[in-house]
């Protein structure tokens, strides 16, 4: 602001002071205020003391109201145990079909089973569930020869001599023959309780109308496979080897030439059946300087090679194969990626199978 100086009366000069500002004028806030009143402060909220609690008041009880409910306790338990959806098949139905099947030669299908009671809309693997419940499931016949007691006794007496058998299991070889074939397989299935499969009364027999394509031959042991020898047989829809084949085509070019670089003992199984100043397989393998074993008839359980065949069929069951060239190309396939591990793990199993045998009195494994 600049001062301006002007004469006075005295002739001294003074200075010239600016005129007084307009009042200011209120704004609309003020104006609001003052036509609203004071704003209202918010009281604050009542502190709530923690040792007091709000409980409800207790009800009233109608004491005929506790008698009603005393005297119905148990139709409300009985309710209760029926939380849920109800049955499918009522107990009744299911023992009906239990009955029917003690009754029945074993060849009543599960549909069947179901309409003869009356079970009608209700899934086939409802009705198979309800009868595993109850102990019946529906199984492959077994494949096994029938074991007499004859042929049980032999397995009791090849467990005891081999019981106390742990790292001498790792220098046998273990071989046979097995059959590889194409088309479809009849199965026959047989309900039976779980607790009467293994039982003599219960065995069932098998026959199988496959035409085998490939007669195979190989031998496992510890770190060792062999190769997967394809044999020739006269008669193309039922191979068996003679002895002199089993020798000439099996022990002669795969055994033999392993025995001047590995000592092993051979697991003889082509030559069950013979009677011994006849069998010609034995009588080969002593004059060679061969060590064997002879497994009791009718055991493959106690072959790790059946189990390796196991492994090596499931594998073949995951491929699509449509001729017998595709076959014998997947077999070798599967054959190859078979690896020592899994063999030697299968090897290793065999004192603990010998116990097991011998629990079981000869029975199947």
């Amino acid at each position: 602001m600049r001062t301006v100086f002007t004469p006075g009366t005295s002739g001294v000069p003074v200075a010239q002071q600016p005129p007084n500002p307009a009042p200011p004028m209120p704004n609309n806030t003020f104006a609001y205020l003052q036509r609203m009143g004071p704003p209202q402060v918010p009281q604050p909220r009542p502190q709530v003391d923690n040792n007091k609690t709000n409980k409800p008041r207790p009800a009233q009880v109608d004491p005929n109201a506790e008698q009603k409910s005393s005297k119905g306790d148990g139709r409300v338990s009985k309710k209760s145990d029926r939380r849920g959806r109800p049955k499918k098949i009522s107990d009744d139905l299911t023992q009906k079909m239990i009955r029917l099947l003690e009754n029945s030669n074993d060849d009543v299908s599960l549909e069947e089973l179901g309409h003869a009671v009356g079970v009608d809309g209700v899934h086939l693997q409802t009705i198979r569930n309800y009868m595993i419940k109850e102990g019946y499931c529906k199984r492959i016949a077994c494949q096994q020869k029938w074991l007499t007691n004859h042929a049980r006794e032999m397995r009791m007496q090849y467990a005891l001599a081999h019981q106390r058998w742990q790292n001498e299991w790792r220098s046998v070889l273990f071989s046979d023959c097995v059959n590889f074939g194409l088309g479809t397989t009849r199965k026959a299935k047989v309900f039976n309780r779980k607790d009467e499969r293994l039982c003599e009364e219960c065995l069932q027999s098998r026959e199988g109308i496959d035409k085998s394509i490939f007669y195979c031959w190989a031998m496992v042991g510890y770190d060792y496979k062999s190769p997967l020898v394809f044999l020739n047989t006269e008669d193309a829809d039922h191979p068996v080897l003679s002895q002199h084949d089993y020798i000439s085509q099996i022990l002669q070019p795969n055994v033999q030439p392993i025995a001047s670089v590995k000592r092993f003992v051979y697991l003889d199984t082509g030559s069950t059946g013979q009677a011994p100043g006849q069998n010609m397989v034995h009588a080969y393998l002593e004059s060679v300087h061969i060590p064997y074993l002879r497994n009791p008839e009718a055991s493959p359980d106690l072959n790790i090679f059946k189990d390796v065949m196991l492994i090596l069929k499931k594998r073949l069951q995951k491929r699509s194969i449509g001729d017998k060239i595709q076959l014998k190309i997947a077999v070798l396939e599967e054959w190859d990626k078979i690896t020592t591990k899994e063999i030697n793990k299968l090897v290793d199993s065999m004192k603990p199978r010998m116990e097991k045998l011998l629990a079981r009195k000869g029975m199947p494994l």
